[in-house]
């Protein structure tokens, strides 16, 4: 892996476990989570040590890459994230997003840092189903639209759910329950 690429996956794992933490406070990741191209882990809250999301991203040639993460009560949300970005933290930007050629839909997303956005999806139901069995997703957001190939999100959507529901499960009853578990 050339240096370039390895400062890119450590650039989109910070990233990730730093935007979709539920506070300002850091993450922790505390174990991989990976499913084919999809890589991403568990994460802790710094401040807390409470358990705080799941979380996967992939990288596209456009060079954005495309994150989802699954919260310990179960809210989901997909990023974007582009190192050539330079937006303002806190600024929030409307943008229609659709999969396959289903229904468009409206979101808001808010910069968590320079270089990403966060759009919370509606609660885990049709739409997430859509993800999962989708092919395309196409996000507008001005006058730019984005397409990602969704390949394997059937998994790794499956993975982020069940790591979600398997951690906050746990927490606070065993602080040892998480030692060892993987997601690859």
């Amino acid at each position: 892996m050339t240096n370039t690429i390895k400062t890119f996956a450590a650039a989109i794992a910070m990233t990730a476990a730093l935007a979709f933490t539920a506070t300002t406070a850091s993450a922790e990741k505390i174990a991989n989570l990976n499913s084919g191209a999809w890589k991403g882990g568990v994460y802790t809250n710094n401040a807390t040590g409470n358990f705080s999301h799941c979380a996967a991203n992939a990288r596209y040639k456009s060079g954005v890459a495309l994150l989802f993460s699954v919260t310990h009560d179960r809210q989901w949300s997909m990023g974007f994230f582009n190192n050539h970005w330079d937006l303002t933290p806190g600024r929030k930007y409307p943008v229609r997003y659709q999969v396959d050629n289903g229904p468009i839909m409206k979101g808001i997303a808010t910069a968590k840092n320079p270089k990403m956005v966060q759009v919370h999806l509606p609660p885990k139901d049709r739409m997430f189903r859509h993800f999962k069995i989708g092919h395309t997703l196409k996000v507008a957001a001005d006058n730019r639209v984005m397409r990602f190939k969704l390949t394997g999100t059937d998994r790794m959507l499956s993975k982020l759910y069940r790591c979600a529901t398997q951690y906050a499960r746990t927490q606070g009853k065993d602080p040892f329950s998480s030692v060892g578990f993987t997601y690859d």
